[in-house]
């Protein structure tokens, strides 16, 4: 898995988080060259609502190889987080 930081936390609104490494058995690794390349990657998620509906933006800023998995793996994604919102999850 990776570890990372929330940078930026308006509750309800917006979050942006920022990849710090890996972690291998439990312990972080930040200096191998896999973890050098994902190091100050960002996601960020921005919610709306208009006439009872949200939206999520999605921006993520990552290596141009991994462009096409995270293409893939997107969807399925939003997908599960939408049904947990929509049957009131508390995360």
């Amino acid at each position: 898995g990776m570890f990372s930081k929330v940078v930026e936390n308006r509750e309800h609104e917006h979050i942006q988080i920022e990849h710090l490494g890996f972690l291998q058995g439990g312990i972080e690794n930040r200096d191998s060259p896999d973890a050098q390349a994902w190091a100050g990657a960002k996601e960020a998620y921005t919610f709306s609502e208009k006439n009872g509906l949200t939206t999520v933006d999605v921006e993520v800023d990552t290596a141009e190889e991994m462009e096409a998995d995270f293409s893939r793996m997107w969807p399925n994604a939003l997908a599960k987080l939408k049904a947990l919102c929509e049957r009131g999850a508390s995360f």
